[in-house]
């Protein structure tokens, strides 16, 4: 698991560029992906370490199970994204919508009381005034 801020935006931008569908031939393989992040990379001395480092985080990625080989055993790996980012699915915030709906009714919520009468909320307002000490006047 990434620990530093940098690798763990890192490894988002990288899972970010793999697509979820796509044939196997336009699935990216690792030199690829280098040449799309490469600013990212960019402090690794040579090619070699940028391909090694990018191994490193693709190997994380498949761990965490947030992507997948598809060529398992071809030379290069090409990947596929196996989750998709669920923060701007609108069919699930649309589905949670509904089922707010269906729960609560005409906006009424669970913690929020159904309001009370005119009658009702008058008597209330009398029993609060008979209860209430009149301030002393000074004279």
């Amino acid at each position: 698991m990434a620990v530093s801020k940098d690798r763990i935006d890192r490894l988002a931008q990288l899972e970010a560029l793999i697509p979820r569908h796509a044939p196997v031939e336009d699935c990216p393989d690792p030199g690829r992906l280098v040449d799309r992040m490469g600013k990212h990379y960019a402090h690794h001395a040579s090619p070699a370490a940028r391909r090694r480092a990018i191994q490193r985080d693709l190997e994380e990625l498949v761990a965490d199970a947030r992507i997948e080989p598809v060529n398992p055993g071809g030379k290069p790996l090409r990947y596929r994204r196996l989750r998709e980012d669920t923060a701007s699915d609108p069919y699930l915030w649309d589905y949670a919508r509904r089922s707010i709906d269906r729960e609560h009714p005409r906006g009424r919520t669970a913690c929020r009381p159904a309001r009370r009468g005119v009658a009702a909320h008058a008597r209330a307002r009398q029993r609060h005034r008979a209860r209430r000490v009149p301030a002393a006047h000074p004279q």
